[in-house]
């Protein structure tokens, strides 16, 4: 069964959110393929560049949480953070709705 999996990117002073199903590593092959054109500040080299850091890099199951992975890479010198969350697909909320 597919699952859904929240990166959360944070480079450069922003935080990148998207989406991506399938395993866990077939969502991140999808992430590296997609997920970095959030980032139009970066050359063609420098995304690159930071892609293929993510795809040399494992993902590291972050202590004491569930389903929480991290992954770091670099771009121009600049560290950038990466984090794959395991998302529960039934506890969508209308985004109209209230929390």
């Amino acid at each position: 069964m597919s699952q859904l999996f929240t990166f959360v990117l944070d480079f450069d002073g922003g935080t990148y959110l998207t989406q991506e199903s399938g395993t866990l590593e077939e969502a991140r092959e999808k992430w590296l393929l997609t997920g970095l054109q959030n980032l139009e500040s970066l050359s063609t080299a420098a995304r690159k560049e930071l892609m293929d850091s993510f795809a040399e890099d494992e993902a590291t199951l972050v202590n004491n949480v569930r389903n929480v992975w991290c992954l770091s890479g670099l771009a121009n010198g600049r560290l950038a953070m990466l984090h794959i969350v395991k998302t529960d697909r039934d506890s969508f909320q209308n985004p109209k709705s209230k929390i």
